[in-house]
């Protein structure tokens, strides 16, 4: 499975149209998805060609200074004669973002499963920081934890294993 790393961010508001900017990474290829969203311009919302030409401008602009590889969703939300009929339409494409390298984890565990359980119980009784029963709870929480882990350790062993991650 490819795993995609991405973040979001709205740094710019624009009056007439709206935009989310998606930053994704599969490796080493950096990509910036832009979803534009801009109502037509009407008498109700008081919209122009003219302010979201000098905004979409601007805007590009940004763009074009970016380091990603970029896909810009719906960029024309209303063709050059102002009519404002354009209807949204699905988007199909293919990226180019390669598989990330497998990378190697170690990971570290222990088998509960195969401590003895009556010499663990034995060494418990017998382990004099377990026994203790006064002191502050600070003081007993710590003889009790460094008590326990010194049985573990004695009674199980820490094993590698690495797994591929992708």
């Amino acid at each position: 499975m490819k795993k995609i790393v991405s973040t979001t961010s709205d740094v710019h508001a624009y009056t007439h149209f709206e935009n989310l900017d998606c930053y994704m990474s599969t490796g080493d290829k950096p990509s910036r998805l832009c979803v534009i969203y801009g109502p037509p311009p009407s008498k109700q919302n008081c919209f122009t060609n003219t302010v979201f030409v000098e905004e979409w401008s601007s805007y590009l602009d940004e763009l074009a200074v970016a380091p990603q590889q970029l896909i810009i969703t719906d960029p024309f939300l209303v063709n050059t004669r102002g009519n404002s009929s354009v209807d949204h339409m699905a988007i199909h494409m293919k990226l180019d973002i390669g598989k990330p390298k497998s990378k190697r984890k170690e990971i570290t565990f222990r088998k509960p499963r195969a401590i003895p359980v009556l010499d663990f119980i034995k060494d418990i009784d017998s382990t004099p920081s377990l026994q203790y029963t006064s002191g502050s709870v600070d003081d007993l929480i710590s003889a009790y934890d460094s008590g326990i882990r010194r049985l573990i350790d004695k009674h199980t062993t820490l094993q590698n294993s690495g797994e591929e991650q992708n």
